[in-house]
């Protein structure tokens, strides 16, 4: 974390020996740069946590070959992922957190397949855009020790194929089936899917496969409770509170999403400064 602003050089291929790359958590801006394709010896390269945008370059796969891990979470990055099928020992790959979508490519990871790789590998392709069903080429890989994060995109389906491999998910796969890699729709855990620890659990707004929370339908029980513990007959301002044909998106000092996605109509900002609250604000808020 150095505060580092701007884009990367494309002269940074005359750093022709390098290895590692980290670049964790700055306020980088712009795409990869095609320079980045003349390091060769890359094996580690972080990005996460920046404002990259664009697609990934075909060079991630063509060219890095000898790449373990790529860590890119958190920034702008769309369009498809590449297939990373030509390089044997990566074992991390997090795309968490971007708005890549489009299809898992057919040969994804496919030079580990029989490779030297003796790592389990870790891929984290969770809070995307992802949508449809979830590809039956996957079950190439069934023999490798694999964690996936999948959850929170658009998943409509798992196919049965993919639910009896046990080396995938900590053994959850093995254990619970098609629950140990994505909760179905009407479910949810905090990881996206069952583990002994964290069960699926009912949630009636989860649409996909593979959500990791639980909107609740409603926040107009809990904003009652805030109205009734903090005197809100007395506030200075109350329009619209407890009115019940009012919606609670028009009640004075409450703003809601409206974004077209399942958060639309809920809660996102209570604001009420210097208002006459008095009381103590209620667990349950």
């Amino acid at each position: 974390e150095c505060s580092l602003k701007g884009s990367l050089p494309d002269d940074i291929h005359r750093l022709s020996m390098l290895h590692e790359l980290n670049l964790y958590k700055n306020d980088l801006t712009g795409t990869l740069p095609e320079g980045l394709s003349r390091l060769v010896h890359m094996r580690h390269l972080t990005v996460s946590f920046n404002q990259f945008h664009g697609t990934l370059p075909s060079y991630l796969n063509d060219k890095m070959i000898v790449l373990q891990q790529f860590w890119a979470a958190n920034n702008d990055f769309t369009g498809a992922i590449p297939s990373f099928s030509v390089s044997p020992d990566i074992f991390k790959l997090y795309l968490n957190g971007n708005s890549f979508s489009g299809d898992i490519p057919d040969d994804f990871l496919e030079a580990t397949l029989g490779g030297p790789n003796s790592n389990p590998i870790s891929i984290n392709l969770s809070h995307n855009e992802f949508e449809g069903i979830i590809p039956e080429s996957l079950d190439r890989l069934e023999a490798l020790e694999i964690h996936w994060k999948l959850g929170d995109n658009k998943w409509t389906a798992v196919p049965d194929v993919l639910c009896d491999n046990a080396n995938w998910n900590d053994g959850n796969v093995a254990e619970f089936g098609c629950f140990g890699l994505l909760c179905p729709p009407r479910m949810y855990s905090r990881v996206g899917y069952q583990t002994e620890e964290m069960k699926c659990q009912p949630c009636e707004t989860a649409e996909y496969f593979g959500a990791t929370n639980c909107f609740d339908k409603d926040d107009r029980s809990a904003l009652v409770e805030l109205f009734v513990a903090t005197n809100g007959e007395k506030w200075d301002r109350n329009d619209g509170w407890l009115e019940p044909e009012t919606s609670v998106c028009d009640w004075y000092g409450i703003y809601c999403w409206d974004i077209g996605d399942i958060r639309d109509g809920r809660v996102r900002r209570v604001e009420l400064p210097n208002n006459n609250l008095q009381g103590e604000i209620p667990e349950t808020l």
